[in-house]
């Protein structure tokens, strides 16, 4: 479709990390509980929009970027940077 490269921000008055972990889940880029800030919002857009930029561009490699991404998330599992999720993190 259309939109599949459009960023999703969810502003809403949920907070509770199971509901950002949901909104995450969802295929969110951005998750603000309320009440937030302006200025925050205005960053988070900007900065979603720096980088739709520089993944446009032709030398960024997607495969390597989700390598990298995968590598990340499985250290963080693996040494409890998941949150409640992982048994035995504090």
């Amino acid at each position: 479709p259309q939109t599949v490269g459009l960023p999703v921000i969810l502003l809403t008055a949920k907070g509770q990390t199971m509901d950002r972990i949901t909104g995450y889940n969802a295929g969110a880029d951005a998750y603000i509980p309320k009440p937030f800030d302006p200025k925050e919002l205005v960053s988070i857009v900007d900065s979603l929009l720096d980088k739709q930029e520089l993944l446009a561009t032709p030398d960024v490699n997607l495969q390597d970027l989700q390598s990298d991404l995968r590598e990340i998330k499985d250290l963080l599992l693996r040494q409890g940077g998941g949150g409640s999720l992982v048994p035995g993190f504090v």
